[in-house]
């Protein structure tokens, strides 16, 4: 069997874990156990009566027939070793039997057929001598973490010192302080009770909780990253974001709606101004479509092959176009043909006037139809706004008052204000407008 070490700072609990991972499982085993440690035998054999217990006598140490002590097949604990075998000790001053016993414990078999376990408890292997560090196969090191709670690295072969080599590490436990075991050992030997005294310390500056500086982060922690938390989670879900911004996007009106309504009312003031008629209470005009011109069936009159006359009877009785005949939309890159019975002539039969889709169709609507057509108060405004910045103009390059002539004399500018109309096209294609 190997050998093992437990090794520690004291008050750590090297010999609660011995109690607890070696003594207690021999027991249930049925073995043999032999050790200097001050157990409560007789609550132990009560509790685990399958094995047997034998104390070392206080002179252990000094002893020449340490390995007749412990018989073939038992487990031998030895606490507080480099009592016997201290660091520097050389090889040749070391007793042959204790070579025997280290070296060769593995042949000692009992009648079971269990051979002989050694342990070796101590605060650091480097306490020992190089010999007996030498046949240690594994390393148990206990660091105590809080009054309830420590950990226990364990390494590979002898671990000495504070922070052995991390090469050595084979694995990590954790593990509380349980009372059912402390009750089976007395860990202070030399306590004059048997129990162990009060260990705080008088000095508490030392004590990690105690520091500012880490209370102070234990509390900036939640302050800072709930926050942050909280505004990721609102940046990411929008439900989080609330209604308030929501509330602004229901129904926009659309960016365009005050430019078409007024091309609309623009539009509406030509067509007045073109034909005479106020079409204030008529359909809306387009501002997509155009009429473009007409497709019309015609036929040569009889005795006169320079002048056609139409196909069948005329949509109003007494003009010229078929009522075959379709009238052609455009927006200025597609075309559209409706029928002649939803368009009207206007202005002496000069322009053709349709009602599609709710909206009026006429030469001068839709994009970019009308070129010459000038709205009559468009114009009217920006002739008012051309006086009025030379008025301002004359009032800056001279202090004195306009007179009353040079107002007189801008007044007809104002007012008198010449509209052009000029319409898109007449259709030149209807020769037989000369047929009257």
């Amino acid at each position: 069997m190997p050998i093992d070490a437990y090794v520690g700072k004291p008050g750590h609990g090297k010999s609660y874990g011995v109690v607890q991972h070696v003594i207690i499982p021999s027991l249930k085993q049925g073995r043999h156990v032999v050790t200097n440690i001050p157990l409560q035998v007789d609550m132990l054999l009560e509790d685990f009566p399958q094995g047997s217990i034998d104390q070392l006598p206080a002179d252990w140490d000094k002893r020449d027939d340490l390995a007749d002590l412990a018989p073939p097949g038992s487990v031998l604990v030895l606490d507080e070793l480099w009592r016997r075998w201290p660091s520097g000790l050389k090889a040749t001053a070391v007793r042959e039997q204790d070579k025997a016993l280290l070296a060769e414990h593995r042949h000692r078999v009992d009648k079971n057929n269990k051979s002989m376990r050694i342990v070796l408890v101590t605060q650091d292997l480097s306490q020992i001598a190089s010999f007996a560090r030498a046949l240690i196969e594994q390393t148990y090191r206990v660091v105590k973490k809080t009054k309830k709670a420590y950990r226990v690295d364990i390494y590979s072969g002898a671990a000495t010192g504070d922070r052995p080599p991390k090469s050595q590490m084979q694995r990590q436990s954790f593990g509380t302080y349980k009372p059912e075991v402390y009750r089976y050992y007395k860990s202070a030997t030399q306590s004059e009770t048997g129990d162990v005294g009060d260990e705080s310390k008088a000095d508490n500056r030392g004590n990690i909780w105690r520091s500012p500086a880490l209370w102070g982060l234990v509390v900036a922690i939640p302050v800072l990253v709930l926050p942050g938390v909280w505004g990721v989670h609102r940046f990411f879900d929008p439900e989080a974001r609330g209604l308030h911004a929501q509330s602004e996007l229901v129904n926009p009106p659309p960016a365009s709606a005050a430019p078409v309504q007024q091309a609309r009312a623009s539009a509406d003031r030509v067509v007045q101004a073109v034909t005479g008629v106020s079409v204030s209470g008529a359909a809306p005009m387009s501002a997509t479509w155009r009429v473009a011109g007409w497709l019309g069936c015609s036929v040569p009159v009889e005795g006169d092959p320079s002048r056609v006359k139409p196909c069948g009877a005329s949509v109003t009785g007494a003009g010229s176009v078929s009522r075959t005949s379709s009238v052609v939309l455009t927006d200025g890159s597609s075309r559209r043909i409706v029928r002649m019975d939803q368009c009207q002539w206007i202005e002496r039969d000069l322009y053709v006037l349709c009602d599609v889709d709710g909206e009026r169709v006429t030469p001068w609507t839709g994009r970019g139809a009308v070129t010459k057509v000038v709205d009559p108060e468009a114009s009217v405004q920006a002739r008012q706004s051309a006086v009025s910045s030379e008025r301002s103009d004359l009032r800056s390059a001279d202090a004195r008052p306009v007179s009353a002539s040079v107002q007189q004399a801008s007044t007809p500018h104002a007012t008198a204000t010449v509209v052009t109309v000029v319409p898109d096209t007449e259709y030149a294609s209807r020769p037989w407008r000369n047929q009257e």
